[in-house]
């Protein structure tokens, strides 16, 4: 199934990015050991489904969620640098629209 997300959905999606990664950053000290520290991990879980959502699966959404995992990770803006991945060239698709082909993608190669 191929998402192609409109120019709004992008700009919501990298804004929910960007609100994300500066509240992680942000608030780093806190979300380490601190009070926020629960929050994390569903804060990530959340964005994922939002951008997926918003903009359709993609494979650089995997290391986003991962990197988000590791300790001083959240340091790295990776959801802003994964939506700007997936949107690049103003329009997001699915990765795996993007190997099947189709009248729309007749160039396309099948994944093996």
């Amino acid at each position: 199934m191929s998402i192609r997300a409109g120019k709004r959905r992008i700009w919501i999606a990298r804004i929910i990015a960007l609100i994300v990664d500066v509240v992680q950053i942000v608030a780093f000290p806190a979300f380490v050991e601190g009070f926020l520290s629960p929050f994390d991990l569903p804060l990530d879980v959340a964005t994922s489904i939002i951008m997926i959502a918003l903009l359709g699966w993609h494979v650089a959404f995997v290391p986003t969620f991962i990197v988000k995992s590791l300790p001083f990770a959240d340091l790295a803006p990776s959801w802003t640098i994964a939506v700007l991945i997936v949107t690049r060239g103003g329009r997001a698709r699915s990765a795996l629209a993007n190997a099947i082909p189709s009248p729309n993608n007749p160039g396309a190669k099948e994944l093996v």
